[in-house]
């Protein structure tokens, strides 16, 4: 039976006004051991803030550059599976977990590893940024899983026709993550020995979906994933990433970097093909109607730049090109 836990968080960039309140809580909870901050080339000196704000629990480890998220979890799950055999717990520097959820999501993960193989578990803390817009339908969606980057076109006929009634009530267990498209790290709590199971994060993975591409390795080989919604994590700061499938195509129309349009289909278009394996004609009707409407709109509003970002990102996702892409810095 687990009774503590070390934390795991990555920052980068101006942050520090985030990850100290952040810090400050972990300080103050006896259920964490020790907080491992991976500094992604932060333009400040993260050890010495961290040491001036007296924060004992904190050890920081430096980046030269910034990897993503990917790169710095992979490095920070590395370094708490060297030192010891306590649970982990994955938080982004902008969370901030509730009094008393961290024991709680202790408990809950005890609970479900008595009951099956240690290891195999993962619990996830609820973020309402995260988990409160996905409902489970009464009726199945039609064409279900053949969306492209999130448009699928039957759906959208189908909720307009007022066939989709969903269920509000509370629902947790392995099926809700896949339905979430995956889990987040944010809020994620495991052992080392799914680590020694599955692996590290995938580093190549630049900005987005390493976290879906991490929780469905973990589903494909045998393990399970629970949401814990007796015991949230809440996010201080929306990112671009919840937001960007909530209206089709203006979510790639309206950001501010192409880097991050880039990654983000890049790595969606990579999981399609790669990971899910979708060839069939739904879905490349979705893509056809997708790829057709954002080029007409691209071409409308004169963003001849984003539209290039776009089709670079479907072609390199398609060819199963990963890693940093020249031209697009993070």
């Amino acid at each position: 039976m687990y009774k503590t836990v070390n934390v795991v968080v990555v920052t980068y960039g101006n942050r520090w006004v985030y990850l100290r309140g952040l810090l400050a809580f972990l300080e103050g909870e006896p259920s964490v051991r020790k907080v491992i901050v991976i500094d992604n080339a932060s333009p400040y000196d993260v050890a010495t803030a961290c040491e001036q704000a007296s924060f004992p629990k904190a050890r920081v480890f430096r980046n030269d550059a910034n990897l993503g998220s990917a790169g710095g979890f992979s490095r920070g799950i590395s370094i708490a599976c060297e030192e010891d055999n306590e649970l982990i717990l994955l938080l982004d520097d902008d969370n901030l977990p509730r009094p008393g959820s961290i024991k709680g999501l202790i408990d809950t993960y005890n609970g479900l590893a008595g009951e099956t193989c240690d290891g195999k578990v993962a619990v996830i803390a609820y973020r309402d940024s995260q988990h409160a817009r996905f409902r489970i339908p009464l009726k199945p969606l039609f064409m279900q899983g053949r969306d492209f980057l999130c448009f699928n076109v039957f759906n959208a006929f189908q909720r307009h026709l007022g066939l989709v009634k969903v269920e509000n009530g509370p629902h947790s267990g392995p099926e809700y993550a896949v339905m979430s498209r995956g889990a987040a790290y944010s809020g994620m709590m495991f052992s080392p020995k799914l680590v020694s199971n599955i692996g590290l994060p995938n580093i190549d993975f630049i900005l987005y979906f390493d976290d879906v591409e991490y929780a469905i390795r973990m589903l494909k080989m045998g393990h399970t994933i629970w949401l814990d919604r007796e015991n949230p994590v809440d996010d201080v700061q929306l990112n671009y990433s919840a937001s960007a499938y909530d209206i089709p195509f203006w979510g790639f129309l309206s950001a501010d970097s192409d880097s991050k349009i880039y990654y983000n289909i890049r790595n969606r278009i990579y999981l399609d093909y790669f990971v899910d394996h979708k060839n069939s004609f739904p879905y490349m009707l979705n893509k056809f109607i997708f790829l057709s409407g954002i080029t007409f709109l691209c071409l409308f509003t004169m963003k001849l730049r984003r539209l290039r970002t776009i089709f670079d990102a479907y072609r390199d996702g398609r060819g199963g090109r990963l890693g940093f892409k020249e031209g697009y810095q993070i």
